[in-house]
């Protein structure tokens, strides 16, 4: 920890606490803690990537993301040479399952985040992935195209897909079977064609005169 403190404290003076609003003492502090933050994260970083969140909170626990070193290796590369070699190394070892992400989507960049959770987490094929509407944003051919990569994907690696969904396309064309919430009550489960033709399903969702 000294060690780490000699080579990384970045010190504040001089503060104009009229343009600040805050003190030097304080914003002396709020860098430290930050400068501590960094540590805390990468410090457990052999054969891993920094996580999203370290002292902050539980929110995206267990999650990192590529950005993440870009923002911090030039920090790490002068006060901890050994984190940055662990982090480099551990982004290079992941290349091969990164290459096989980017061929299975293809040219659009649209599916990254999906074919990049599940190819790069090879556990995933053991388990259900959870997808919050996996289709939003994208135009109607993008939208087929991931519904494509998505029961491929289910089909090639025996997943079980869970999402949220509001495009009723997107759940009928992959769904095999459908929970329907309402204000949030359950109001119909089943297959897909029994949830299309449940009467409540189509007052509240589909129409009154919703055509087969």
């Amino acid at each position: 920890m000294d060690d780490f403190w000699r080579r990384g404290d970045v010190r504040i003076r001089d503060i104009r606490e009229e343009r600040t609003k805050r003190s030097t003492v304080e914003i002396q502090q709020a860098v430290r803690f930050n400068l501590f933050h960094i540590l805390e994260a990468s410090a457990r970083a052999e054969d891993t990537g920094v996580p999203a969140k370290g002292l902050t909170g539980q929110a995206y626990e267990g999650h990192y993301f590529w950005d993440t070193e870009t923002y911090l290796l030039p920090f790490l590369i002068y006060t901890s040479p050994r984190i940055a070699k662990n982090l480099l190394t551990f982004r290079y070892k992941m290349l091969p399952q990164a290459r096989a992400a980017r061929q299975a989507i293809g040219p659009s960049r649209r599916h990254l985040p999906v074919a990049h959770l599940i190819f790069t987490h090879p556990e995933a094929a053991r388990c259900a992935v959870s997808l919050d509407e996996p289709t939003a944003g994208m135009s109607a051919s993008e939208t087929h195209e991931t519904i494509r990569l998505l029961q491929r994907i289910s089909d090639e690696r025996g997943l079980t897909l869970l999402f949220t969904e509001h495009d009723m396309a997107v759940v009928f064309g992959i769904a095999q079977k459908i929970a329907v919430l309402h204000q949030g009550h359950l109001i119909a489960d089943g297959t897909p064609e029994e949830v299309r033709n449940d009467p409540e399903v189509r007052r509240v969702y589909l129409g009154h005169g919703l055509s087969q």
